[in-house]
């Protein structure tokens, strides 16, 4: 197996503007996306990773994406294995404009010069026995591979149950018209807690029932933030442009191209700013 020799990615990256998309505002204190790995062992690497991607598709095939710190440098590390379980390894890069058109996208080579292409976009991608985060689309050297990508991370993030909170978002966002945008959504005495805000700094905090009922909604001080709260936002229905600010949005999207909404990231707030 041959070993893979990493390439840096940029820290902040600078994002593009999608014309006639009207932009929403970020909220104060949303934390950085890419949670960076202390430290790199040469064996095993993939272990040191604290941020990454389990991949599985069509015809038994499945891999692993890693973001690893190596010099103090982002690194991704691709490997897939066939069904038969024979690796193929490759080192990518984030393609730039980061997030463009609110998907992810990285490229590279693998360890015998082939082309890699990697598509990640946000979606309820169904998988018996997992949670996918993410459909999945690869290309290595012309062979197109799909499938589903499911996000991992040291600590969760509260949008990887972002289907299971939708109903709840909805019921939310009607009862405070003057919310446009989901700080975190969390289970909650048998429902759901939702927090919401605006451009103008507003929260608000709305819990629902288990029949996804709202329940009651209360006005948020400014100092009373939950862990994980902002990282990401979400906005529902709505496709903002990138480049407000330091945010870069992803689309989250339905398997037939309906959009469901997006998640925004900080992708200034250090070290490095957001790339996973």
């Amino acid at each position: 197996m041959a070993i893979v020799a990493g390439l840096a990615v940029t820290a902040c990256a600078t994002t593009s503007s999608q014309p006639g998309i009207s932009a929403a505002a970020p909220p104060p204190g949303a934390s950085a996306a890419f949670d960076y790995a202390p430290s790199r062992n040469e064996a095993p690497r993939i272990a040191s990773s604290r941020f990454g991607y389990d991949l599985a598709g069509e015809n038994g095939w499945s891999g692993e994406m890693r973001f690893i710190e190596e010099g103090g440098e982002a690194l991704i590390v691709l490997t897939l294995y066939d069904a038969d379980g024979a690796p193929t390894a490759a080192e990518l890069t984030v393609d730039m404009p980061y997030l463009s058109q609110g998907v992810r996208r990285f490229s590279g080579e693998t360890n015998a010069g082939q082309p890699v292409r990697v598509s990640l976009q946000a979606g309820p991608c169904e998988q018996s026995g997992a949670r996918p985060t993410h459909y999945a689309s690869i290309d290595v050297n012309g062979t197109a591979m799909s499938g589903c990508a499911t996000e991992t991370a040291q600590n969760d993030r509260w949008s990887l149950g972002l289907m299971d909170f939708l109903t709840a978002i909805d019921a939310c966002l009607m009862e405070v018209p003057e919310a446009d945008h989901v700080t975190i959504a969390q289970p909650s005495g048998g429902g759901v807690g939702v927090r919401l805000s605006n451009r103008n700094g507003e929260r608000w905090e709305c819990n629902t029932r288990a029949n996804g009922r709202v329940n009651a909604v209360r006005t948020l001080d400014p100092s009373d933030a939950l862990l994980g709260e902002g990282d990401p936002i979400f906005v529902r229905s709505v496709m903002p442009q990138n480049g407000v600010g330091c945010y870069a949005y992803e689309a989250v999207r339905h398997g037939d191209g309906r959009l469901i909404g997006a998640f925004g990231y900080d992708t200034c707030i250090g070290p490095g700013g957001a790339i996973g």
